[in-house]
């Protein structure tokens, strides 16, 4: 019983990983993070995350916010 307590957890925990690293691999993924940092941290962040979906719709790459580190992912699914 404790067994299958056990894997179910650890089957769960898999999918909500799968889910954040497949959402990282494409730009509606990244604008989905940016947003929600929006949320936490102000309003500042929130017309770059619609200025950086729409380059991202045309080169497939995103940078973050500088106040997030600033690094550049490409290769997204546009």
């Amino acid at each position: 019983m404790k067994a299958m307590v056990a894997c179910g957890l650890a089957l769960a925990l898999l999918g909500i990983l799968t889910i954040e690293v497949a959402a990282q691999t494409s730009c509606s993924g990244w604008i989905e993070r940016c947003l929600r940092r929006c949320k936490e941290s102000g309003a500042a962040v929130c017309a770059y995350c619609t200025r950086e979906m729409s380059n991202c719709r045309k080169s497939g790459c995103w940078t973050e916010h500088p106040n997030f580190g600033g690094a550049t992912r490409c290769n997204l699914k546009k």
